[in-house]
């Protein structure tokens, strides 16, 4: 039976990064660790505030200190129920467990859905909101967060190669311009070269397929059929993410950041499959032997070359795809609109002149805007905010950011649902 006990705590203390680096002076290394509080210059828009305006509250289970504000103890509760449900079927797959309690914070002040495992801090952030993005199916929010980045504190963990402590060290070389003035000791550095050696060499599909898959008897998120679409039109059009571009989420479309997952989810599922379940466990420890390589990582765990596997299921899902739609009957269209990857809810005007639709257009991210387009005329035009009643009708945040220059004047750059004409 878990103990639970309810306390008042302040989580406003001050957070302390760790900076290491590794220098090389006439052949000599030199390592130094030093704790450093971080602060820099930022855009207010990146500012992370706690909300102290309600007071913190802490339930205190036998693995999980979940944090929480006032009026959010339901939701603190039912997070702590849920924590302790899948602590055991995941630190037993991974045969870790972490030397402290998981502090897990509930956020509830923002319209915004996501979760964050800050595995270096054993640390995980839930945004309550349920996440809803036409990209993936419904699930059961809560439990697919907290399951998911727990996952991802436990495999990260477990695939580290050195402390916690110690994030990254890397080696670095400098060259200095030759002396000018007699007051001066060094030149101005014209020269550095610097090579890292990170603590944790998971990429990105690895870590998010096995967040995804969690693990067998855990069925808090599953591949449903919006994962199935965005795979299938990837791979029948031979723009899927190869094993290397799959590996970061840098150089990115917010599309293509989303194939991360996609792939990687499917992958691992295949994996599991091929392999069974202790491959997500065995890849992982591997890993953690500091091969940034993770084809030669797929390898030294199942004997048989990374980009070997990767080509098998490729080749299975093609086939697997072009089965599922060889029986299809296409009908005759006119494409009127063939810009943007995300296009909904296109809506005809009551005279019939007029089609309405959202659309990110050429975007690389998903933030779409309101598209009116004259069906006897090619262009198209945006609803602006000069169209809804101008600057003065809008407060707060959104306010903020258009006379700051952070979005654009597209007036519904703020919403994505459904709407009408009027």
């Amino acid at each position: 039976m878990n103990t639970l006990k309810e306390h008042l705590i302040p989580l406003n203390r001050p957070v302390n990064g760790y900076l290491l680096t590794l220098s090389c002076l006439l052949f000599f290394f030199m390592f130094v660790c030093t704790p450093i509080k971080l602060s820099a210059q930022i855009s207010p828009q990146f500012y992370d505030y706690s909300h102290n305006h309600l007071p913190w509250y802490t339930i205190e289970s036998d693995h999980f200190l979940i944090h929480y504000q006032e009026g959010s103890s339901r939701t603190g509760q039912v997070a702590s129920r849920i924590a302790e449900e899948i602590y055991r079927p995941i630190t037993d797959l991974y045969r870790y467990t972490p030397d402290r309690k998981i502090s897990i914070v509930i956020r509830d002040r923002e319209d915004f859905s996501n979760g964050a495992a800050f595995f270096f801090d054993d640390k995980i952030e839930i945004w309550v909101p349920a996440l809803d993005t036409p990209l993936r199916g419904t699930h059961n929010w809560l439990r697919n967060v907290i399951t998911h980045e727990f996952t991802h504190m436990i495999q990260l963990q477990a695939s580290m190669n050195r402390t916690k402590r110690i994030p990254a060290m890397y080696l670095q070389w400098l060259s200095y311009e030759d002396v000018r003035r007699p007051d001066v000791l060094y030149g101005f550095p014209n020269s550095i070269a610097s090579h890292p050696f990170a603590t944790v060499s998971i990429p990105a599909w690895f870590a998010e397929g096995s967040a995804q898959y969690q693990r067998t008897g855990l069925t808090y998120d599953y591949w449903d059929s919006h994962r199935e679409m965005v795979l299938r039109t990837r791979i029948l059009d031979s723009k899927y993410l190869d094993l290397t571009q799959m590996g970061t989420f840098t150089s990115k479309s917010s599309l293509e950041r989303e194939l991360v997952y996609n792939q990687g989810f499917s992958f691992t599922i295949y994996l599991v499959a091929r392999f069974g379940e202790d491959i997500l466990r065995e890849l992982s420890v591997e890993s953690a032997r500091g091969s940034a390589n993770f084809a030669r990582v797929l390898e030294e765990v199942t004997g048989i070359d990374g980009n070997r596997i990767f080509k098998d299921w490729l080749d299975e899902r093609t086939d697997y795809f072009r089965k599922a739609v060889e029986d299809l009957q296409f009908t005759d269209s006119n494409i009127i609109h063939d810009t943007g990857f995300f296009n909904f809810y296109p809506v005809i005007s009551p005279d019939g002149n007029t089609l309405a639709f959202l659309s990110n257009q050429e975007k690389e991210y998903v933030r779409v805007s309101l598209i009116l387009k004259d069906l006897d005329q090619p262009d198209t035009r945006l609803v602006t905010i000069d169209h809804t009643g101008g600057l003065e009708s809008l407060t707060g945040q959104k306010a903020y950011k258009v006379k700051h220059g952070m979005t654009s004047n597209a007036a519904l750059d703020f919403i994505s649902a459904k709407f009408s004409f009027s």
